[in-house]
């Protein structure tokens, strides 16, 4: 899918996500694209290479228990100069005439009449996953203030995706399958933060990147309203892309809480569950909730690309 993004930091474009292999030796090759509008207009455009989001070449057995990140993520970019209308469709080619097209890409966008606040996205495809733990996810982000939530699936029990169906018609969340059959984590992780970023840019102020076993707890405050009203006190929050959120991880894992249930439900969520936690904060895996306002890609860990001015 492309995204149309009408803001005034990067000017009407349409922007493509494409993964470049890591390994590859070739350069990627010139694109150009077709556009077509609502109105039957067409024109063939140079496809610019904006930005490119490399993840680090991962190795180690532990704790990255999935292998090698290979890919590149790149943001592709149309320039539509004056036009503020989106696109019907594009379709690539590497023939400046446009001609032998590649099949043809909807242009998404989301222009409600009123931003929601917060939006969330599992930074990967989801696998193997228990319909409690995905339940127990979606509250808990609700309860924070997410008023939209994707989750990418690959493998998962017919018994999860029903679980979500109140959620999908709620308009909550949207259950997004990429049919890829590796796990994202190793082969699209940077390209899911960036459809997030690009899905989200036109209907939430802010998006929330973290895993499905993360949460954005803030210390002081009920919900990320209190949290935001409060920043904006003692600084000016418009002068940054984004939030950095330091990790805390869970020391082992195990029911370590005393609590009891007073229904008869056996399932008590993970976060009540796990108690325990280092004493030290991980600086090296920050999770990131982005300015839409500000932020020009996206990434699990930084903010890679900003407007210009702000800071990260």
């Amino acid at each position: 899918t492309a995204y149309f993004d009408n803001r005034a930091m990067t000017g009407p474009s349409v922007v493509i996500i494409v993964e470049q292999n890591k390994t590859a030796p070739n350069a990627m090759p010139t694109f150009f694209g077709k556009v077509v509008m609502s109105n039957g207009k067409t024109f063939c455009r140079k496809i610019e290479y904006w930005k490119k989001i490399a993840p680090r070449f991962r190795t180690q057995p532990a704790p990255y228990r999935h292998g090698p990140d290979t890919y590149y993520c790149n943001l592709l970019r149309i320039r539509l100069n004056h036009m503020h209308e989106p696109p019907l469709y594009i379709a690539m080619s590497q023939n400046e005439f446009c001609d032998d097209l590649l099949p043809p890409m909807p242009v998404f966008y989301d222009n409600r009449k009123k931003r929601e606040k917060f939006a969330v996205c599992i930074q990967k495809g989801i696998f193997g996953i228990p319909a409690e733990t995905l339940i127990s996810f979606v509250e808990l982000n609700k309860a924070l203030g997410a008023s939209i939530i994707t989750i990418w699936i690959q493998t998962i029990e017919e018994s999860v995706y029903n679980a979500m169906i109140p959620y999908v018609e709620s308009g909550l969340v949207e259950m997004l399958d990429w049919k890829v059959t590796t796990p994202i984590r190793n082969y699209g992780t940077h390209a899911a933060c960036n459809e997030c970023v690009y899905r989200n840019i036109h209907r939430a102020e802010y998006v929330a990147l973290h895993d499905i076993d993360e949460v954005f707890i803030p210390y002081k405050h009920d919900d990320w309203f209190g949290m935001l009203d409060d920043l904006g006190k003692i600084t000016k929050i418009t002068d940054y892309a984004g939030f950095r959120f330091e990790s805390l991880p869970w020391r082992d894992k195990g029911n370590h809480s005393k609590i009891k249930l007073k229904c008869n439900s056996t399932f008590l969520p993970y976060y009540f569950k796990n108690t325990y936690r280092f004493k030290g904060f991980d600086k090296h895996r920050p999770k990131m909730m982005l300015s839409m306002d500000r932020a020009i890609a996206g990434h699990n860990h930084i903010i890679p690309y900003y407007k210009k001015g702000v800071k990260e």
